[in-house]
């Protein structure tokens, strides 16, 4: 079995007279502009811990070490993971670009979806509760999860929602369907029961029951959509604990990470920590992005570069997509910092193009900081989790960012920018926050 990590790096060397990549000559002063990152850390053997408190979810990797999944579950090579992640990527720019808004839910969720996410968490469900194990995705706006009496695709090693065993359990004649880009699909009907999200309780929420499933869906026994679409999760937060939730994506080999909503989401909006930029109203959760720094220099990239397509954050996809224009420019300061590094002759891997070979004894790779810029004056660091890939089944770190194949594809940010940073979407105030706060265990 091969293993396979989201750590993520970049190296650097001296930023000389490129004048025609970077916007502004002055680096900012008064920060470190470049990492340093152990190979260590990556090659150790990974271990689960959490350090989470009361009144927030566990969120684990379904490949790290804190998976609710069985150990006999494969690691896929780092070229499928991002192979089946292109699907998604190509349906969001579809969906994204036909969108006319649903009306029902079966209209919502009759619609070709994208594959399901690489995070799980835990809900419960019924009265009595019962626990099940959940991929959460932003960029899916209905939950659903596999149900009894289960007619095709019953996973015995899964749970199966029994809607007889529960009191609160409300039927509807309703139908539901989801098709995703890998042909997996789970059909039934659409129906209400209690929701436990850690100590918050949501009643009659509606979800999908699927009896009709094809495919296993990574393990997990069903989707929690945190879109903002009409029926989804946030949609259905009631009043007394608010459309409010926050998260920290954990990387693969490290410990958990963490989902909030309620009181432990809204304490977070004060947070020091936390650079807020406004949320599009839109069908996604769009931002808008103005540019991009390399080592505290801005590239010489157009605003509208970014503007006239907008900019998504997706937690489903794996890593960030940018206008072509945007990436030749990226990869190319990306390649003046890595000089001393050797490139990898041929492209690795079919998604990413900017990659490098890392020397056996190697101890560490140094790399520059990457910002972006978003409206509003916020600027948002990534830290070495945030930069790069390092694929092991070829031994080299690959630039974590890649180029739309079309013009007018959306810029979306993924969860490899995201992972260990806490992410928190104030839906009421419209506005969605960046930060870092030692990782995810806190």
């Amino acid at each position: 079995m091969q293993f396979f990590s989201f750590n993520f790096m970049f190296s650097v060397l001296i930023l000389s007279n490129i004048e025609i990549l970077f916007s502004h000559g002055a680096e900012k002063p008064g920060k470190s502009n470049y990492h340093v990152f152990s190979m260590d850390s990556v090659m150790q053997k990974p271990n689960c811990s959490s350090g989470l408190g009361s009144h927030k979810m566990r969120v684990s990797h379904k490949y790290g070490p804190c998976s609710p999944l069985p150990n006999s579950v494969e690691v896929p090579f780092s070229d499928e993971i991002l192979q089946k992640n292109e699907a998604r990527v190509r349906w969001l720019n579809s969906r994204i670009s036909n969108y006319g808004g649903f009306t029902t839910a079966v209209e919502e969720a009759a619609a070709v979806g994208p594959s399901p996410g690489q995070y799980l968490t835990t809900i419960g469900l019924g009265t009595p509760i019962v626990n099940y194990t959940m991929m959460i995705d932003t960029g899916s706006s209905s939950t659903w999860l596999r149900c009894k009496p289960c007619h095709k695709g019953c996973n015995p090693n899964r749970n199966l929602f029994d809607p007889s065993k529960s009191s609160t359990h409300i039927y509807t004649s309703e139908p539901f369907s989801m098709t995703y880009f890998d042909n997996s699909s789970t059909s039934g009907n659409w129906n209400y029961d209690t929701l436990k999200l850690d100590s918050h309780v949501i009643n009659e929420f509606k979800f999908g029951c699927g009896q009709n499933n094809s495919g296993d869906f990574s393990g997990a026994d069903g989707i929690l959509g945190l879109g903002p679409g009409p029926f989804s999760l946030v949609s259905q937060l009631p009043p007394n604990i608010g459309k409010i939730f926050g998260y920290c994506l954990p990387k693969s080999n490290k410990k958990d990470g963490y989902f909030v909503i309620g009181d432990e989401a809204t304490k977070r909006i004060s947070s020091p920590t936390l650079k807020f930029t406004k949320l599009l109203s839109s069908s996604y959760y769009f931002v808008e992005l103005l540019g991009i720094s390399v080592a505290g220099r801005r590239l010489n990239i157009s605003p509208e570069v970014f503007t006239s397509v907008r900019t998504m954050v997706d937690s489903g996809t794996v890593v960030t997509y940018l206008p072509k224009q945007a990436y030749t420019v990226l990869s190319s300061a990306f390649k003046q910092s890595m000089t001393i590094y050797k490139p990898a002759k041929e492209q690795t891997d079919p998604i990413l193009e900017t990659c490098y070979i890392v020397k056996e004894g190697q101890s560490s790779i140094r790399f520059p900081q990457i910002t972006f810029h978003f409206s509003g004056g916020t600027d948002v660091d990534l830290d070495q989790s945030g930069v790069g890939l390092f694929i092991k089944k070829e031994n080299t770190w690959c630039l974590a960012f890649t180029a739309n194949k079309n013009d007018g594809d959306r810029t979306i940010i993924g969860n490899t920018q995201l992972a260990e940073m806490d992410v928190l979407y104030d839906i009421q105030g419209q506005r969605i926050g960046f930060g870092r706060n030692g990782g995810c265990g806190h």
